[in-house]
């Protein structure tokens, strides 16, 4: 008999190192935008490849983002929703939600880098592990082919499918590097880009919008200045604007812009008939360059973008900080999508709506909840001391008719390159990170003093209140002078949990309609 039983272990104990064996972190993506879990939401996933010829039920293994803590997450017992058929793919979720369903983990992953470990019951034999680097927003990093020992990163990505060659990629291309940096001058120059990747091909713009290899022949959106009002006019004719990709062969003449014929800021951003806000002579701009660099069997570097002031004396011409702002223009301005304009929207509502006065109902593009990708630019005393990606998108309820909308920045957005904007915003403040900010038109002060709101919470600083800081700022847009914005924290679950060393996982924050981290509990 105990011989019997001593085979018996043996023979599981076998078997079960057979299963872990067979078991492989097959794929991740650290910055997920379009791969929908089943509440809608895009977390981090983290997909496990079967590479065996049986069924494997991973229920009581382990999975983490830290060596140091094996035992971080255990997949539940008494459930089959964690069996991988023989060749198959088990999809979990690293939203740190668990309580959103079975597939779904205590943790997520960092898109700057980290690792994941899958972890036998046991708790102390490894199956399988990756560690990664920065990882870039819907580009998966797996093996190929599935199970195998090369790394690649995969663009499309494959959630629960098998990692093909045709979309696999060795990595990114160097970044190019520009012979001048960012700053206020006096004079003209030229603009030297190189990049170190062999056989890459530079391109480059200088309207702001994001480089393109494709599109070097231009892209035509179409906006409109003239809006039909509930007196019967007739709407304005359909307007043109392009932007355009540059293929880098030499070097690039940096010039003082401002003399030329205003672009975006000659677009109408309300439902007017006839917005008088339009300047009628050129306005004060910057100088934007952004550049991109591709070479064969890798994906693109990412995009590089510098900001290129001139005044008299090549010093900085405003002692307030400044943010400048790069986006494709068609994003902000088209017609049908753009978000900054009353676009399609309005004019479908006034169509189904001639008589009815238009202030305060929210129909416009601009009251989309779209985000768009942007580059920031964040200037002191004229030194650039921040520049990277984040997700624009247009803030505020009301306000948001105003020529100058407030402009919300999300470092945790689908297109963000890094988690946090890393730079000490207000001085007065211990915080210098910072998921979110807002740069605020004012409000129902727009057009007024630009400071009342700020000032009043400055004022209530050491009263028992809730407040944001504030400071005020330049904002340029594709090198264009957009105004006074005021810089402003955003109150949102990032807020409460770096304010007052809450974890943000345990907020649940009512954000009219909808409560952000919502677990069930708030309306209990």
């Amino acid at each position: 008999m105990k011989t019997l039983i001593l085979l018996l272990t043996i023979a599981l104990m076998s078997n079960s190192s057979a299963c872990v064996a067979q078991i492989y972190v097959n794929e991740i993506m650290a910055s997920n935008a379009t791969t929908l879990d089943n509440t809608g939401d895009t977390p981090d996933w983290i997909e496990l490849y079967n590479g065996g010829s049986s069924a494997v039920n991973l229920q009581g293994y382990y999975l983490s983002d830290d060596f140091g803590l094996l035992t971080k997450y255990q997949l539940p017992s008494g459930t089959s929703q964690y069996i991988i058929p023989a060749g198959g793919f088990l999809l979990l979720w690293a939203s740190s939600l668990p309580i959103r369903g079975a597939k779904h983990l205590s943790f997520s992953l960092s898109a700057e880098g980290e690792k994941v470990v899958l972890t036998a019951p046991n708790g102390t034999s490894i199956v399988d592990s990756v560690s990664f680097g920065s990882q870039r927003t819907d580009v998966s990093y797996g093996r190929l082919s599935n199970g195998g020992i090369v790394r690649k990163y995969f663009s499309p990505s494959s959630p629960n499918a098998s990692n093909q060659s045709v979309n696999a990629y060795a990595g990114f291309v160097l970044n190019p590097v520009f012979s001048v940096q960012s700053g206020f001058f006096q004079n003209a120059f030229s603009l030297t880009i190189t990049c170190a990747e062999p056989n890459s091909v530079i391109y480059y713009t200088t309207d702001g919008s994001e480089p393109n290899s494709l599109n070097t022949a231009g892209t035509t959106f179409q906006y409109k200045n003239q809006y039909p009002g509930n007196s019967g006019q007739t709407v304005g004719s359909d307007l043109n604007k392009s932007f355009q990709t540059i293929q880098y062969s030499v070097p690039i003449s940096i010039t003082d812009k401002s003399p030329l014929p205003n672009n975006i800021a000659n677009i109408s951003s309300t439902y007017d008939q006839n917005p008088t806000y339009l300047p009628v002579n050129p306005i004060y701009k910057a100088t934007v360059v952004r550049v991109k660099a591709y070479a064969p069997n890798k994906l693109s570097s990412i995009t590089e973008s510098r900001t290129y002031f001139f005044t008299a004396n090549g010093l900085p011409n405003s002692t307030l900080p400044i943010f400048s702002i790069k986006t494709t223009s068609k994003g902000l301005f088209d017609y049908n999508n753009g978000i900054y304009v009353a676009g399609v929207d309005f004019e479908n509502w006034r169509v189904a709506n001639p008589t009815l006065p238009a202030f305060a109902v929210p129909v416009g593009n601009y009251y989309r909840q779209t985000e768009i990708p942007t580059n920031i630019e964040y200037f002191e005393n004229g030194v650039s001391k921040l520049n990277q990606e984040v997700g624009l998108r247009i803030h505020g309820a009301g306000t948001r008719i105003w020529d100058k909308k407030s402009l919300r920045l999300y470092s945790t957005g689908e297109n963000a390159s890094k988690s946090d904007m890393s730079y000490a915003f207000f001085p007065s403040s211990p915080i210098n990170s910072f998921k979110r900010i807002i740069l605020r038109n004012s409000g129902n002060d727009y057009e007024r003093t630009l400071m009342k709101d700020g000032t009043i919470q400055k004022m209530a600083k050491g009263l028992n209140l809730e407040l944001q800081d504030y400071r005020p700022s330049v904002v340029y847009l594709n090198g264009e002078y957009w105004g006074i914005h005021n810089i402003r924290e955003r109150l949102d679950e990032y807020h409460y949990s770096s304010h007052y060393g809450i974890d943000k996982d345990s907020i649940e924050f009512y954000s009219n309609p909808d409560i952000d981290g919502d677990t069930g509990h708030y309306l209990i």
